[in-house]
């Protein structure tokens, strides 16, 4: 796996982009898995925190996570991320709209 570069942000924006996360190891460490299609290419990408202080992340606390994965990976892992936050947005806009 090539570290590509890094995202800040919460591991509820991953979770909402990406799924649940696996807990390496039995430890606290977060990783999340994806897979994204250029075409018929497929494109690997794994965003990940390896919590070295053994302390669980809350769900809405900024972290710097690694980026990983496949060479073009981490622009993919950006525009999910985006794309989270936008529907995120949305449904709470909806909500408070009625």
């Amino acid at each position: 796996m090539n570290k590509l570069g890094y995202v800040t942000t919460t591991p509820k924006t991953l979770q909402k982009a990406f799924g649940e996360p696996e807990i390496l190891n039995g430890d606290t460490s977060l990783w999340y898995r994806a897979k994204f299609y250029d075409e018929d290419r497929l494109i690997r990408a794994y965003v990940y925190l390896l919590n070295e202080a053994n302390a669980i992340p809350r769900h809405d606390q900024v972290f710097k996570f690694s980026v990983g994965g496949d060479s073009d990976a981490l622009d993919y892992v950006y525009q999910a991320i985006e794309k989270a936050k936008e529907l995120w947005t949305q449904t709470l806009i909806e909500l408070v709209s009625g």
